[in-house]
This record gives structure tokens, C-alpha cells and sequence, in this order.
């Protein structure tokens, strides 16, 4: 998107397009313009204690059928979401909604449910340096490899688009991931009734043959 933004400037300034605004650069292949496919429905659970996790959820999942948000928690009796979205900005792990946050992320971990981190780098809406999570998060979470996945960067401007294009990748890409182990794992499974199958034919086979006595 750089290299795009300085081009137009570029051709902007030309004879050709002097009397252009702008130009509808695009790079063929890039994540802005790939068809992203979701496998099975996605409900992004965006926490209460977690300050504008509601907005960002809403910003990744607009024009797509397949997204969808639940704020509340599925013990309450809400959707059962598929991944939690962690929005890290400013207010992030602040005061007692900060708390609750720590352990609504600890009760999802320990039940495997998949962690969509999305950090806010406008500072003008509530963003910050990516440091500042290693002194407000628990230390708990932090030992427990909280950050390591992958946190993707919500920048502003033209490019936003980029940002939400890839989060929603990363979740398409995470359920066809999901589903290959799956398939290996039931390959797996009918490979060995299969082999089973075998042995067993096998002895029955053999306790039919007729042994003459020496």
C-alpha cells in the first residue's frame, strides 16, 4: 500500500493525469483483492471488558455473511462464539473490567478456544505501543504465551482495508488448517480398522486349514 500511495503521488504529478484526484492503483494478488472463504459460520465473541473489542469486531465483520459478533459470554447463555477477539489498545486491561478480561482469556484458553488479536496503532482512537502490553497484561497470561501468536496491526486510513483483509484471512485459513487435520486424523483412524480388519481376516483364514499329525 506504500509503494501504491507513492506511485500515485508520482503519476499525479505527470502531465497525463494532471487533472486527476486519484488513480485506481491496485497490485494483482494482493490481500485487498483475494477472495477470502470461510468454511463453517465464524462468531467472534467481543468482550464487555474489553474496551472497543465491540467496534473492531463490527469493523471485521461487516459485508461478510459468514462473521458475525456475540457479546455475551456463552455461559450466560449467549452464542457459542468460535474465536475470541482481543482487541489491544490504550484502555486494554484497565481497572476491574481489566481484571475480568485476565479471566475470561484464561477460562478461553483453557478450553482451546481459538484467540483473534487485533492491536490498535491509530492513536487517535485509543491506540498505543505494543510494549505497553507487557506491563499491563498479567504476568500469567504473559508466561503462558499469550503473545505469541500473532497480534495483526489496525492501522487507519487506506490502510485499514489491508488490515481487516488480513485478520479475516487468518481465520479462513485457520478453519481449512482445522480441517486438514481433521481429514488426516480420520484417514488415519479408517487406515487402522482397516489394518484390524486384516488381522482379523487373516486368523480366521488360517483356523479353517486342516493340520495332518506327524
Amino acid at each position: 500500500m506504500s509503494l501504491q500511495l507513492l506511485s500515485e503521488q508520482l503519476l499525479l504529478s505527470c502531465p497525463s493525469y494532471a487533472t486527476a484526484k486519484s488513480l485506481p492503483l491496485f497490485v494483482p494478488g494482493e490481500v485487498r483483492l483475494q477472495r477470502i472463504i470461510f468454511s463453517s459460520p465464524v462468531v467472534l465473541y467481543a468482550s464487555k471488558n474489553n474496551p472497543g473489542a465491540a467496534a473492531a469486531a463490527a469493523m471485521l465483520v461487516e459485508g461478510v455473511d459468514a462473521l458475525s459478533v456475540s457479546e455475551e459470554p456463552p455461559a450466560l447463555g449467549g452464542v457459542a462464539a468460535t474465536h475470541f477477539l482481543l482487541y489491544l489498545a490504550h484502555e486494554t486491561y484497565v481497572g476491574e473490567a481489566g481484571d475480568a478480561l485476565a479471566e475470561e482469556l484464561r477460562e478461553a484458553r483453557a478450553n482451546h478456544l481459538p484467540l483473534v488479536m487485533l492491536h490498535e496503532n491509530d492513536m487517535d482512537n485509543g491506540g498505543c505501543e505494543f510494549a505497553r502490553f507487557f506491563e499491563t497484561t498479567p504476568q500469567d497470561l504473559i508466561a503462558g504465551g499469550l503473545y505469541t501468536a500473532l497480534a495483526f496491526a489496525n492501522y487507519p486510513g487506506p490502510f485499514r482495508p489491508i488490515s481487516i483483509a488480513l485478520v479475516q484471512k487468518y481465520i479462513a485459513d485457520g478453519q481449512a488448517g482445522l480441517a486438514r487435520v481433521r481429514a488426516v486424523g480420520r484417514l488415519r483412524r479408517q487406515g487402522s480398522v482397516t489394518m484390524r480388519r486384516k488381522k482379523t481376516n487373516k486368523k480366521e483364514n488360517l483356523s479353517g486349514v486342516s493340520v495332518e499329525k506327524l
